[in-house]
């Protein structure tokens, strides 16, 4: 995440997929931005009403500046806003999948 934090500009976005059926892992990357300092919105975007031309998925958003300009450039895209209820840190040296379990 050290990497991805010095290459981000100012007033950029990290996006981040994190969608999996399986694990909860805007956890882990609401614990890594802790630790780095940056701010971190997790949104949902929808599928298509067809279900055949786009995918939902859920998104972590990075940012190290708070603006809202970084994401009013999304309000095209429909999306819900979801709060990280905890954070859990994954290091090199550590990981736990058990608690990341949908």
């Amino acid at each position: 995440m050290e990497i991805y934090r010095r290459h981000l500009k100012p007033g950029g976005i990290l996006a981040i997929n994190t969608s999996n059926h399986h694990l909860d892992l805007a956890p882990v990357i609401q614990g890594l931005a802790m630790i780095q300092q940056l701010y971190s919105r997790i949104i949902h975007s929808k599928p298509s009403p067809d279900g055949m031309t786009l995918y939902g998925a859920d998104w972590a958003l990075l940012m190290a500046q708070l603006t809202l300009n970084g994401f009013r450039a999304l309000d095209k895209f429909t999306l819900d806003l979801i709060e990280p209820t905890r954070s859990v840190l994954w290091t090199d040296d550590f990981s736990n999948l058990l608690r990341v379990l949908k």
